[in-house]
């Protein structure tokens, strides 16, 4: 189990290595829960926030939170809060999957309005009332 410890620390340490645009199409290509994963395991990736200019925000519930967590871990509320919260404009895509109060859906949608994002995508469990900046 030791070397396997070693082998992530050597790995990490050859991606953070990386010029940082070969690291954001790398990040740019993996699904966003995945990109939070890598940019802990290369501290050099999370301490620089090289990940908060990814050009597309992909946030699916069930993709990001398939199994129920327990009450210490990030809801899926709190990760996308999180992300659009440290996210740099501007972005080419946002996309949301979810099945969360229409409340916090607007918020989000009014989050990712100021990363001046070229395309939407949104798939919701229920009717939500877009707002109206979206339509101008």
């Amino acid at each position: 189990m030791e070397s396997d410890s070693k082998l992530m620390h050597l790995g990490a340490d050859r991606l953070s290595s990386l010029p940082v645009e070969l690291a954001l199409r790398i990040l740019a290509r993996l699904p966003t829960k995945s990109v939070i994963v890598v940019v802990k395991t290369v501290k050099s990736w999370y301490n620089d926030r090289i990940w908060t200019s990814l050009p597309d925000l992909d946030f699916d519930q069930e993709l990001i939170f398939h199994e129920k967590n327990n009450e210490d871990e990030l809801t899926f509320c709190d990760f996308v809060d999180r992300i659009l919260g440290l996210a740099v404009p501007p972005i080419h895509k946002f996309k949301l999957c979810a099945d969360v109060e229409p409340e916090q859906i607007i918020g989000w949608i009014a989050e990712a309005v100021r990363l001046n994002p070229v395309e939407f995508h949104f798939d919701f469990f229920e009717t939500v009332q877009l707002p109206d900046i979206l339509l101008s």
